[in-house]
């Protein structure tokens, strides 16, 4: 039985344009016969770039040449901190 172990150091990406935001904005808020109102204007947020990245490790288990059993992990990191995740993945290979 052959055991090979796969560690991707990093992969990383960038994501030019994209994530324009249309939002009303409050531009003014008064009182009006005892009335309360608001002024709203539109707002537009323009296009930015944003960096990605994922980190991993996995294992790779042969049963026979053919066949294989498979798991990893990833950490993927994406636009701050509250927005990253992990992913674990487990299966068979079949290499034919």
């Amino acid at each position: 039985m052959l055991t090979v172990f796969a560690l991707p150091i990093r992969r990383r990406g960038v994501i030019f344009g994209g994530g324009e935001r249309d939002q009303l904005v409050v531009v003014r808020r008064g009182i009006v016969n005892n009335e309360p109102f608001k002024i709203l204007e539109p707002g537009h947020e323009g296009s930015r770039t944003e960096v990605l990245g994922q980190f991993g490790a996995g294992l790779e288990v042969r049963l026979t040449p053919h066949i294989g059993l498979i798991n990893d992990f990833s950490w993927n990191v994406i636009n701050g901190s509250s927005n990253n995740f992990g992913m674990v993945r487990s299966g068979i290979n079949f290499a034919f």
